[in-house]
């Protein structure tokens, strides 16, 4: 059986109370031996839960170390390929031609620098507003009896393991 249609039975019994159509001590002997198999069946999926949540650490750790690896090879590639530049403009070599490839130079677009962007004529900059709300002085202003449109206080609940 599995835990969503021993939640369904154990709906359906409360309902069945509630309506009359059965009597407390029938729900409770039935609910005795219907809980213990809803208990086993959530202790199972907390310990995959647990076992879940253990992975996404070790996976975040492994993502970190990764990020590292590959920080440092940019790194290292982008300090390669100035050194190279460097060398190729410094000896006005244009290109290299090998069996495997070919490195040439090549113009960049023409980029803009912008050394203060305060002294700048108006018409060529734009501005950008972000807002957030401050979620915390919302909760203290509804918490104190205040009522603000459009915001709520939400309780629920969530699964703790200890």
């Amino acid at each position: 059986m599995k835990l969503y249609e021993v939640n369904h039975m154990i709906v359906d019994l409360k309902n069945k109370l509630a309506s009359g159509e059965l009597d407390e001590q029938t729900v409770q002997d039935t609910l005795e031996g219907v809980l213990p198999i809803m208990q086993e069946k959530a202790k199972n999926i907390s310990a995959m839960i647990l076992n879940l949540q253990s992975d996404v650490r070790e996976l975040k750790l492994a993502e970190e170390r990764i990020m590292k690896r590959r920080k440092s090879a940019e790194k290292s590639a982008k300090w390669w390929l100035d050194y190279l530049l460097h060398s190729m403009e410094t000896c006005d070599v244009n290109e290299i031609k090998t069996d495997e490839f070919v490195a040439k130079l090549q113009r960049n677009p023409v980029k803009v620098v912008i050394d203060d962007i305060d002294n700048l004529p108006t018409k060529y900059v734009t501005q950008k507003v972000t807002l957030s709300a401050k979620k915390k002085s919302l909760r203290e202003a509804l918490q104190a009896g205040e009522k603000i449109e459009g915001v709520e206080l939400l309780k629920s609940n969530r699964v703790a393991f200890k």
